[in-house]
Protein backbone atom coordinates (compact mmCIF):
# COMPACT_ATOMS: atom_id res chain seq x y z
CA UNK A 1 0.00 0.00 0.00
CA UNK A 2 1.46 3.59 -0.78
CA UNK A 3 1.15 6.21 1.81
CA UNK A 4 1.36 9.66 0.93
CA UNK A 5 1.44 12.74 3.57
CA UNK A 6 0.64 15.93 1.95
CA UNK A 7 1.16 19.50 3.89
CA UNK A 8 0.02 23.02 3.23
CA UNK A 9 2.70 25.52 3.22
CA UNK A 10 0.81 28.81 3.73
CA UNK A 11 -0.67 28.96 7.03
CA UNK A 12 -0.35 25.60 7.96
CA UNK A 13 3.64 25.21 7.60
CA UNK A 14 4.26 29.31 7.96
CA UNK A 15 2.99 32.63 7.83
CA UNK A 16 3.31 35.74 6.20
CA UNK A 17 5.13 38.24 8.19
CA UNK A 18 3.57 41.04 6.89
CA UNK A 19 6.53 43.16 5.59
CA UNK A 20 5.31 43.46 1.71
CA UNK A 21 5.46 47.45 1.80
CA UNK A 22 9.08 47.46 3.12
CA UNK A 23 10.29 45.39 0.21
CA UNK A 24 8.39 47.18 -2.04
CA UNK A 25 9.71 50.52 -0.20
CA UNK A 26 12.98 48.64 -0.58
CA UNK A 27 12.64 48.35 -4.42
CA UNK A 28 11.35 52.06 -5.00
CA UNK A 29 14.44 53.27 -3.32
CA UNK A 30 16.71 50.89 -5.44
CA UNK A 31 15.19 51.95 -8.90
CA UNK A 32 14.44 55.66 -7.27
CA UNK A 33 10.79 55.74 -8.47
CA UNK A 34 7.86 56.99 -6.09
CA UNK A 35 7.49 54.23 -3.57
CA UNK A 36 3.52 55.25 -3.57
CA UNK A 37 3.45 54.50 -7.18
CA UNK A 38 4.72 51.45 -7.28
CA UNK A 39 3.08 50.33 -4.45
CA UNK A 40 -0.69 51.09 -6.34
CA UNK A 41 0.46 49.75 -9.24
CA UNK A 42 1.64 46.09 -7.70
CA UNK A 43 -1.10 45.89 -6.01
CA UNK A 44 -3.40 46.57 -8.81
CA UNK A 45 -2.16 44.21 -10.88
CA UNK A 46 -2.09 41.75 -8.23
CA UNK A 47 -5.68 42.49 -8.35
CA UNK A 48 -6.31 41.86 -11.57
CA UNK A 49 -3.90 38.76 -11.87
CA UNK A 50 -6.09 36.87 -9.01
CA UNK A 51 -7.71 34.26 -10.38
CA UNK A 52 -4.26 33.87 -12.24
CA UNK A 53 -1.65 34.88 -9.83
CA UNK A 54 -0.81 31.44 -8.88
CA UNK A 55 -0.10 30.69 -12.49
CA UNK A 56 1.84 33.77 -13.56
CA UNK A 57 5.70 33.86 -13.36
CA UNK A 58 7.78 36.63 -11.64
CA UNK A 59 9.21 37.74 -15.53
CA UNK A 60 5.26 38.42 -16.54
CA UNK A 61 4.53 40.43 -13.71
CA UNK A 62 7.32 42.85 -13.74
CA UNK A 63 6.78 43.14 -17.46
CA UNK A 64 3.17 44.25 -15.95
CA UNK A 65 4.72 46.70 -14.06
CA UNK A 66 7.15 48.11 -16.30
CA UNK A 67 4.38 48.44 -18.92
CA UNK A 68 1.81 50.04 -16.79
CA UNK A 69 4.28 52.34 -15.10
CA UNK A 70 6.15 53.06 -18.47
CA UNK A 71 9.62 52.41 -16.88
CA UNK A 72 12.54 52.58 -18.67
CA UNK A 73 14.52 49.54 -17.21
CA UNK A 74 14.51 46.19 -19.11
CA UNK A 75 12.30 43.18 -17.14
CA UNK A 76 15.34 41.39 -16.12
CA UNK A 77 16.77 44.12 -14.44
CA UNK A 78 13.47 44.91 -12.45
CA UNK A 79 13.72 40.96 -11.69
CA UNK A 80 17.20 40.97 -10.51
CA UNK A 81 16.20 43.99 -8.07
CA UNK A 82 12.75 42.54 -7.32
CA UNK A 83 14.82 39.08 -6.14
CA UNK A 84 17.41 41.32 -4.45
CA UNK A 85 14.63 42.34 -1.90
CA UNK A 86 12.47 39.00 -1.95
CA UNK A 87 15.18 37.26 -0.44
CA UNK A 88 15.41 39.46 2.78
CA UNK A 89 11.04 38.67 3.23
CA UNK A 90 11.20 36.27 6.41
CA UNK A 91 7.94 34.16 6.65
CA UNK A 92 7.18 33.30 10.37
CA UNK A 93 7.63 29.67 11.36
CA UNK A 94 4.73 27.55 12.97
CA UNK A 95 5.14 25.49 15.38
CA UNK A 96 8.44 23.44 14.34
CA UNK A 97 9.03 21.46 16.93
CA UNK A 98 5.70 19.92 15.96
CA UNK A 99 6.19 19.69 12.52
CA UNK A 100 9.60 17.79 13.17
CA UNK A 101 7.57 15.81 15.48
CA UNK A 102 5.21 14.53 12.62
CA UNK A 103 7.39 14.72 9.84
CA UNK A 104 9.48 12.18 11.89
CA UNK A 105 6.85 10.06 12.62
CA UNK A 106 5.61 9.52 9.18
CA UNK A 107 9.19 8.96 8.20
CA UNK A 108 8.47 5.88 10.83
CA UNK A 109 6.24 4.43 9.05
CA UNK A 110 6.65 4.68 5.70
CA UNK A 111 4.75 7.94 4.36
CA UNK A 112 5.61 9.91 1.29
CA UNK A 113 5.75 13.38 2.35
CA UNK A 114 5.20 16.28 0.04
CA UNK A 115 4.36 20.43 1.05
CA UNK A 116 2.12 21.45 -1.37
CA UNK A 117 1.35 24.58 -2.32
CA UNK A 118 -0.39 27.28 -4.57
CA UNK A 119 2.37 30.14 -4.98
CA UNK A 120 2.05 34.11 -5.38
CA UNK A 121 5.19 35.97 -5.84
CA UNK A 122 7.76 33.46 -3.60
CA UNK A 123 7.67 31.12 -6.35
CA UNK A 124 8.13 27.32 -5.66
CA UNK A 125 12.40 27.39 -5.64
CA UNK A 126 12.01 30.49 -3.01
CA UNK A 127 9.95 28.58 -1.07
CA UNK A 128 11.52 25.19 -0.94
CA UNK A 129 14.99 26.43 -0.08
CA UNK A 130 13.55 28.70 2.57
CA UNK A 131 11.67 25.75 4.26
CA UNK A 132 14.71 23.39 3.48
CA UNK A 133 16.82 26.37 5.46
CA UNK A 134 14.23 26.41 8.11
CA UNK A 135 12.92 23.34 8.39
CA UNK A 136 16.07 21.40 8.60
CA UNK A 137 14.29 18.24 8.71
CA UNK A 138 12.19 19.04 5.67
CA UNK A 139 15.71 18.45 3.35
CA UNK A 140 14.46 15.20 2.04
CA UNK A 141 10.93 16.57 0.99
CA UNK A 142 9.47 17.84 -2.40
CA UNK A 143 7.56 20.94 -2.49
CA UNK A 144 5.20 21.09 -5.37
CA UNK A 145 4.12 24.62 -5.98
CA UNK A 146 1.63 25.90 -8.56
CA UNK A 147 4.37 27.59 -10.98
CA UNK A 148 5.93 24.63 -11.63
CA UNK A 149 3.34 22.08 -13.12
CA UNK A 150 0.64 24.75 -14.43
CA UNK A 151 -2.17 24.00 -12.31
CA UNK A 152 -3.27 25.09 -8.93
CA UNK A 153 -5.50 24.45 -6.07
CA UNK A 154 -8.32 23.41 -5.32
CA UNK A 155 -8.65 21.82 -8.82
CA UNK A 156 -8.24 17.97 -8.99
CA UNK A 157 -5.41 18.71 -11.47
CA UNK A 158 -3.26 20.14 -9.11
CA UNK A 159 -3.70 17.49 -6.40
CA UNK A 160 -3.34 14.19 -8.60
CA UNK A 161 -0.42 15.92 -10.03
CA UNK A 162 1.13 16.32 -6.77
CA UNK A 163 0.26 12.32 -6.08
CA UNK A 164 2.04 11.65 -9.48
CA UNK A 165 -0.86 11.18 -11.15
CA UNK A 166 -1.94 8.06 -9.77
CA UNK A 167 -3.99 7.59 -6.29
CA UNK A 168 -6.35 4.31 -6.06
CA UNK A 169 -8.15 5.17 -2.60
CA UNK A 170 -8.91 1.11 -2.45
CA UNK A 171 -5.36 0.71 -2.13
CA UNK A 172 -3.58 3.51 -1.43
CA UNK A 173 -3.49 6.17 1.76
CA UNK A 174 -3.36 9.79 1.64
CA UNK A 175 -3.89 12.67 4.47
CA UNK A 176 -3.84 15.94 3.71
CA UNK A 177 -3.13 18.81 6.43
CA UNK A 178 -3.90 22.34 5.23
CA UNK A 179 -6.54 25.02 6.77
CA UNK A 180 -8.56 26.23 3.72
CA UNK A 181 -12.30 24.97 3.60
CA UNK A 182 -12.31 25.56 -0.32
CA UNK A 183 -8.36 24.70 -0.78
CA UNK A 184 -7.87 22.22 1.25
CA UNK A 185 -10.36 20.02 3.15
CA UNK A 186 -13.28 19.83 0.51
CA UNK A 187 -11.05 18.89 -3.26
CA UNK A 188 -9.08 16.32 -0.77
CA UNK A 189 -11.95 14.80 0.10
CA UNK A 190 -13.50 14.86 -3.02
CA UNK A 191 -10.78 12.69 -3.82
CA UNK A 192 -11.39 10.54 -1.13
CA UNK A 193 -8.19 11.31 0.63
CA UNK A 194 -7.74 12.15 4.24
CA UNK A 195 -8.36 15.38 5.61
CA UNK A 196 -6.87 16.91 8.86
CA UNK A 197 -7.81 20.83 9.09
CA UNK A 198 -5.56 23.05 10.91
CA UNK A 199 -7.47 25.07 13.60
CA UNK A 200 -5.32 28.08 13.79
CA UNK A 201 -1.92 29.57 13.35
CA UNK A 202 -0.60 27.72 16.19
CA UNK A 203 -2.90 24.77 16.30
CA UNK A 204 -1.07 21.53 15.25
CA UNK A 205 -3.34 18.32 16.83
CA UNK A 206 0.34 16.39 17.19
CA UNK A 207 -1.69 13.27 18.97
CA UNK A 208 -4.63 13.16 16.40
CA UNK A 209 -2.33 13.70 13.38
CA UNK A 210 0.49 10.49 14.67
CA UNK A 211 -2.65 8.68 15.45
CA UNK A 212 -3.72 8.76 11.59
CA UNK A 213 0.11 8.19 10.53
CA UNK A 214 0.03 5.12 12.63
CA UNK A 215 -3.11 3.21 11.98
CA UNK A 216 -3.23 0.95 9.31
Amino acid sequence: MRKILTIDCWNTLIKPSGDKERIIYLISRRLNIPFRELWETTESIKERLKDSHHLVSNYMFWHHVKTEMGLQFNVPHLLEVANEFYDTYEPQMINPDGWREVVSTAFRNNWEVKILSNTGYLKSEWLEEWIHRNFRFYNTVPFIGSDCIGTAKPSEEFYLTALDGVFNPTKDKWVHIGDDDNLDIQPVQNLSGITVKMGGWETLDIPFIEEVLTCD
